[in-house]
């Protein structure tokens, strides 16, 4: 009966250890590249980049997005926004750094 258990248990453990490396490195690749496109886009810079890393969360990504205001009135000043991008909806929210609603 204890090697049962014991067998059962290594089972279990053996099919936890799987599921932390089930994604593959082309689908982080391409959730990379998916919060790239789409932060730059919600933040309508012209010449945005993605600047440092992303930080990844449970169902979040954060990036930080720089570029120029497009507008001429703007006449090219600079521009730092923060990107959440949700996972599951697949869409990105801009804000610029330092503007609350």
């Amino acid at each position: 009966m204890k090697a049962t258990y014991w067998i059962f248990g290594g089972v279990v453990l053996a099919g936890a250890a799987g599921l932390a490396y089930a994604s593959s490195q082309d689908a982080w690749s391409d959730l990379d590249q998916a919060v790239r496109d789409a932060c730059v886009a919600q933040s309508d810079l012209k010449d945005a980049s993605i600047e440092g890393g992303l930080t990844d969360f449970e169902g979040h990504v954060v990036a930080t997005v720089k570029g120029t205001w497009k507008p001429d009135h703007m006449k090219g000043a600079s521009a730092t926004f923060l990107c959440l991008y949700d996972k599951r909806a697949q869409a990105a929210q801009t804000s610029e750094v330092g503007q609350f609603p």
